[in-house]
């Protein structure tokens, strides 16, 4: 389909995690049912309406002295649309399963005593994820809490051991455990973590009743191009005033992902929670990013919960989805 008219909104079918699937289209002008791979952030000298949806079967025409700025879903990038005709789909493609393993060889992945293990009386830990890039440099923590734990020691170093190790002790005492088991963190240290470096999150519970129990996980502090290009997407898609739950649930979700933003991923659909979305396509997002990490019975809760609203709304195709991941997670 070519696109030179006013605008262009499409409903999206598709099935992988991100996907905006409500009952209704937003002005679906063509009728188009679609995935939608892409977002017009910005039109100059164009009758194209920037805030358009993009299907990848679409067709970009451009005068000569047009210039179209596109959010592409699968790569979380820009694209500069140039002059004539382009096909979305040769540029903007699907974004990949957030499912697929990660490999705990490697230094970037998980750790062996991390979440990813249940054994034991741990402190596993939540946040940051494992082998994921974060765009503060002074992230928030969590982690399960200890039974019996009177203090937390917690230290952050460099995989490369180029910096100093930080270090602080928590009192058991002054942290709220949450209804969920976890307790949350501001950053703890004075000095931000640097840019493209690598990190190792360790958390220490002490007892007075048995040894120390330790978790780790490693992650790392995204770039500063990457981080300012982040934010400038962010912000324009800001400027796009869409609707709130469709800018979370697409646009965001889809910038985060595809850079392995993943703790951004999880704060902006928890702050949606918060403010009251009973959409079950944000539970089984947020149930998904758990089931990565393998925190079943936080995952196992959502998708329960997911469940829940999508049979009040009458939701078949999201109920179908969660029920699979529900299924998924019986032996586990």
């Amino acid at each position: 389909m070519n696109i030179s008219v006013l605008a262009l909104f499409s409903l999206t079918m598709g099935g992988t995690i991100g996907v905006w699937n409500l009952d209704r289209p937003f002005a679906a002008a063509t009728g188009i049912n679609c995935e939608w791979v892409g977002r017009i952030l910005q039109v100059e000298n164009s009758s194209i309406a920037a805030a358009a949806s993009l299907c990848a079967e679409d067709t970009l025409e451009l005068e000569t002295d047009a210039r179209i700025r596109v959010l592409c879903y699968g790569s979380g990038e820009i694209w500069d649309v140039p002059s004539g005709g382009s096909r979305v789909g040769d540029r903007c493609t699907r974004i990949p399963s957030l499912l697929a393993e990660q490999d705990c060889n490697d230094p970037q992945g998980c750790y062996e005593d991390d979440g990813r293990n249940p054994e034991g009386n741990k402190p596993h830990i939540l946040q940051p994820p494992s082998g994921t890039f974060i765009l503060t440099q002074m992230p928030k923590l969590s982690w399960l809490a200890v039974e019996g734990a009177t203090h937390y020691n917690i230290r952050i170093g460099d995989i490369a051991e180029s910096e100093p190790v930080r270090e602080t002790t928590i009192n058991a005492l002054d942290m709220e455990t949450s209804d969920a088991g976890t307790i949350a963190l501001d950053f703890p240290f004075e000095m931000p973590l640097s840019r493209d470096v690598r990190y190792r999150l360790t958390v220490e519970a002490v007892t007075q009743s048995q040894a120390a129990t330790v978790a780790r996980r490693n992650f790392s502090i995204l770039n500063e191009e990457g981080a300012i290009e982040v934010r400038e997407i962010a912000s324009q898609l800001d400027d796009l005033n869409l609707p709130a739950e469709e800018k979370v649930l697409v646009d965001l979700h889809h910038l985060y992902i595809a850079r392995n933003l993943k703790a951004e991923a999880i704060e902006s659909l928890e702050a949606l929670k918060e403010n009251g979305s009973q959409n079950p396509q944000l539970y089984r997002m947020l149930g998904m990013l758990y089931e990565e990490q393998d925190w079943f019975d936080f995952a196992r809760s959502y998708y329960q919960r997911g469940e829940e609203l999508a049979i009040a709304a009458g939701n078949t195709r999201e109920l179908d989805m969660i029920r699979d991941r529900l299924s998924t997670l019986q032996n586990r």
